[in-house]
């Protein structure tokens, strides 16, 4: 979960919106993270039983993720790894009226790495 990684981007998302307006869209970035991570924590289990995925390759896969992650800090190519810098990616999040769900809170804060965390937690 890196939230302070996020910052530039919530700033270059936000940079039209008045100061109100961004206060409403962290206020609802942070309770959508919460709620994703509070389902992930507490049905992460039965999800996961459903679909057959052990904790082992759960733990293996989230490792990875993580690894891609800082690998992806080190050269410098964040944005990239995150899959910001397509075109049309950005002109669709220029586009949206609400941007706290996705691109901020999925996969920005709570993405695929802090949620399998989470769950290697347990």
């Amino acid at each position: 979960m890196n939230p302070l990684g996020t910052v530039p981007i919530f700033v270059s998302l936000t940079q039209k919106h008045e100061n109100k307006e961004r206060g409403k869209i962290a206020f609802w970035t942070s309770i959508n993270v919460l709620i994703i991570l509070l389902f992930s924590f507490f049905a992460g289990k039965y999800i996961l039983v459903f679909f057959g995925i052990s904790i082992n390759s759960l733990k293996i896969a989230g490792g990875l993720i993580i690894a891609a992650s800082g690998f992806a800090l080190l050269t410098g190519k964040f944005s990239e790894h995150k899959g910001m810098e397509g075109k049309k990616i950005k002109e669709d999040v220029k586009t949206r009226s609400e941007i706290s769900l996705t691109p901020l809170a999925i996969p920005m804060i709570a993405g695929p790495g802090t949620i399998s965390l989470l769950y290697c937690l347990q």
